[in-house]
This record gives structure tokens, sequence and C-alpha cells, in this order.
């Protein structure tokens, strides 16, 4: 059995030095980060970054993309972007349906409009895959209870868009009542990667102009609900190579906190390096 590697997303503190913060996680054990769209958007050079982060002994896993009310991803700049700093995928983090679930629209949209969106998703993934790169996509919860004539949109996805590989989020489709470990084994070589979130019982409340809305009260991956031995053997079992942690909010530890117990939890488990 090959173990997957810890890598990381988000995790920086607010006022925090990116490059130390990311060289403290890769002492702690972690091989790579997922945000590569964040080298464009920092001052200076962004092959330069990259080759300080992967000096780190940090991968680089993906750029990002979200097809959210009417969004159209540019498969060129993408492509471009993807070349600057040797990456071989693209994630898609949001469609209109996570958009309504985090209050950025007031409703959800429409059967039309969803198709519309996983029509784009399905020529991005076209476009992209001739230049060799991946196109995979990032659920949260919304994806999980939003149904259309009875299927979730989640399998719509699946469905309509054949090469899509998928970075199932635990937490969010646990949070969703479904299973994840079943989830990884439905999709078997089309899961790219795991994200890693974990919750307790309880939930924390975010307020925007739309409507107040509900998020899982976050821990350190292996300390809440989500049984990552399950996952991780699924993963295994599947060929995921990478085990990728999240956590939104920090609440009982520290974010350096958080990222530690983290990576002692998941190498725990027997299934990550």
């Amino acid at each position: 059995m090959q173990k997957m590697k810890a890598g990381i997303t988000g995790f920086i503190p607010r006022g925090a030095d990116f490059f130390k913060t990311l060289e403290s996680y890769a002492k702690m054990g972690y091989k790579a980060f997922e945000g590569a769209a964040r080298l464009f958007n920092i001052e200076g050079d962004p092959v330069e970054h990259a080759k300080k982060i992967r000096g780190m002994g940090l991968e680089l896993i993906t750029l990002g993309a979200n097809v959210q009310n009417g969004n159209q991803p540019d498969a060129k700049a993408l492509i471009k972007n993807a070349k600057i700093v040797n990456v071989n995928r693209v994630t898609i983090y949001h469609t209109s349906a996570s958009s309504y679930r985090f209050a950025d629209r007031p409703e959800l949209p429409s059967y039309d409009e969803i198709m519309k969106e996983i029509e784009t998703i399905r020529k991005l993934s076209v476009d992209l895959a001739k230049e060799g790169i991946m196109l995979v996509f990032h659920n949260h919860d919304q994806e999980f209870i939003t149904c259309y004539n009875g299927i979730p949109l989640y399998w719509l996805l699946a469905v309509n868009v054949e090469d899509l590989k998928f970075e199932p989020d635990l937490g969010w489709v646990h949070y969703a009542g479904w299973d994840p470990a079943k989830l990884i084994t439905q999709l078997g070589d089309r899961v790219a990667s795991l994200h890693v979130k974990d919750y307790i019982p309880g939930e924390n409340f975010e307020y925007k102009p739309h409507k107040t809305f509900a998020v899982p009260r976050y821990c350190a991956p292996g300390a809440g609900v989500v049984d990552l031995y399950a996952c991780f053997k699924a993963a295994s079992e599947a060929g995921v190579q990478w085990a990728i942690i999240e956590q939104d909010m920090q609440y009982e530890l520290t974010h350096a906190e958080s990222v530690q117990a983290a990576y002692y939890n998941m190498k725990d488990t027997g299934f990550v390096a």
C-alpha cells in the first residue's frame, strides 16, 4: 500500500508572513500546498514564488476556477498560468448552488442555469485535457442536498462531465448527510485528492445581507465526527495520492496547532506518510 501525502490549503493567519508560514508547515511534515493561484496575487514573480515553495519540499497542486452566476473561466489564461507555475490541474470551487449556500445570491439556481454551468465545466474540461491538465470539482454540502428531477447536483456533474475528477471534502459530504468513505469508493479513480475537513456537533453562524446561514463547528481533522480511518482506507484502495487539510475557522486551537494536530491524526491512521 502506498501511503497518501499530507497537503494543506489555507491556514495563513491574517498578517502572517506567507512564505515563513508555509515553511513552518513543511517542517511539520506536509508535502503540498494547494493554493497555486495565490502566487499570482502576491507581489513578485510567480515563477520565483513557485521555486521558493518547492524548495521547502512542498508540491504545488492546483489553480482555482469558479462558474457561479454566469462566470466563464478563461481556459487560455488558466492553461498559461498552469504552465507558468507548473501545475497539472484546475479545481472548480463554486457553482451557483454553493453561491446560494454562502449567501452570495438570494435564490437557488434553476435547472436550466445549472445545466448551462455544467456545460461550461464540460467545455473547460475538454480544453484543459488537450494540454494535459485535469479539471477537478471540490464540493460543499449544497451539491448533495440540491436535487433536480430527483438527482443530486453532484451526480449530475459526474454523469454529464465524464472526464471530471473530484476532490471530496470529507466534512461537507458528512455534514450533508452522506457517507464520505462510501462516496470515495463509488467514485474510484475519479478521486483526484481529498479535502480533509472535520467538525464536532454544534453549529456556528455567518451573517450576510441575504440571509444568516449555518456552518459546521469545525475542528482539527481527526478530532470530530468524520471517520478518517474509513475515508483514508477507501482513498488508499482508490489510489488517491493527496490528503489535503482545510479548516475554515479555528476555535480551541491556533492555526499552527490545528495544522500540527491534523498531521499527527492523519498519520496515526496508517494511511498518510
